[in-house]
């Protein structure tokens, strides 16, 4: 071969493995992971909710996960959601054996870990479960991950009240602050809380949401998953899918006196149902000593609003709970090694917290 000749060789070789390489990953992005459309994701196009791929219309909770696989996680274990529409949760039956202890646990997605998923036995529920099995070897211990990605106190004392209540549960953990922040600006938005613009909710009305902004190349590579995935990890996102833009650190007082009522009437149905309910000071890494993270994305508030708003929330759990009814988890804050942000906690976030709930249940629980 001449040295021209062996250049096209190589030259045609590497054109060859390429396009193989490049046609096998978009055979495996196309099977392994839910596509992406990227007329939809620049708001070009119509597309279905996001949350229906995973989330179903309750009457009582605004919403519940749909049985079955929810998904994989970083290390491709399976998260799943059992018949009851409870995430991370064994499949148990509505009528409870004697002399089991039943716990319930309530929160957003930090607590039925989603968001960044963690699989049904890396979630700290099912940690405290395990060792409360150690600590009290002579009962049977069943728990309840009641907990789901979105979440406020709302959804939690309407699944308290209503989904429930069946199940009798001896204990109920309440792990709530981050979501209920997202109305802490405006106390007006729990008026239409759940509710559409055309005064309804549902999952399978279509929306027009724009994640990044759309570009001339797009109609080129739109085919591709491969070229989507890489739109997606360049474009720059503009936070209007579920987004917000911060404004300023003021509290709407009228929001802490929301989040206050929805609290005792948790407290005082607990009390009704005769289940001892604790609630959980919850740990962020948004501390007035932490590092300053852009909150885009998530919240109204500035951080500095943030810092104040979660005060208002351990204020309120100060006030109407007794000190043995309250798990400070507020000495894991500011601890960055144990959150993938601002609350969603690692797996070594999610034993921290199991152990600070597991010693605070045997010590202060009486089966």
């Amino acid at each position: 071969m001449t040295r021209r000749r062996k250049l096209l060789f190589v030259a045609l070789t590497a054109v060859v493995a390429g396009v193989l390489l490049f046609v096998a990953v978009e055979i495996y992005l196309r099977i392994a992971i839910p596509t992406e459309n990227l007329a939809e994701l620049t708001g070009r196009k119509v597309g279905p909710h996001p949350m229906s791929k995973w989330a179903q219309v309750d009457a009582f909770a605004a919403y519940r996960a749909r049985p079955g696989d929810y998904g994989l996680n970083a290390v491709k274990r399976r998260k799943t959601v059992n018949r009851h529409g409870l995430i991370s949760t064994p499949e148990l039956d509505v009528a409870k054996e004697a002399g089991t202890i039943r716990v319930v646990f309530f929160g957003g997605s930090s607590t039925a870990g989603t968001g960044i998923n963690l699989a049904d036995e890396q979630t700290w529920p099912f940690l405290v479960a395990q060792k409360l099995r150690e600590k009290w070897p002579d009962r049977k211990i069943e728990f309840i991950n009641a907990a789901l990605g979105g979440y406020t106190t709302f959804e939690s004392l309407g699944r308290l009240w209503s989904r429930l209540r069946p199940f009798e549960p001896d204990i109920a953990v309440v792990y709530h602050g981050w979501n209920d922040i997202k109305y802490f600006h405006d106390a007006s938005l729990t008026w239409r809380w759940r509710i559409n613009s055309d005064g309804d909710w549902r999952f399978e009305r279509p929306i027009k949401a724009k994640v990044i902004d759309p570009h001339p190349i797009d109609r080129f590579i739109g085919w591709s998953q491969v070229f989507t995935r890489a739109r997606l990890l360049l474009g720059e996102n503009t936070g209007e899918l579920g987004g917000a833009s911060q404004t300023s650190a003021v509290i709407d007082p009228r929001s802490v006196t929301i989040f206050r009522q929805n609290l005792q009437m948790m407290r005082d149905i607990a009390a009704l149902l005769e289940i001892d309910l604790y609630v959980v000071k919850q740990a962020t890494t948004i501390t007035a000593t932490g590092e300053k993270r852009s909150l885009a994305d998530y919240t109204p508030l500035a951080y500095d609003g943030v810092v104040a708003a979660f005060d208002q929330i351990y204020g309120v759990m100060d006030q109407q709970f007794p000190a043995e009814r309250i798990i400070d988890m507020t000495v894991l804050s500011g601890r960055n090694e144990l959150f993938y942000d601002h609350v969603h906690p690692t797996p070594q976030g999610a034993e921290a917290i199991a152990v600070i709930v597991a010693d605070h249940l045997a010590q202060h629980y009486q089966p």
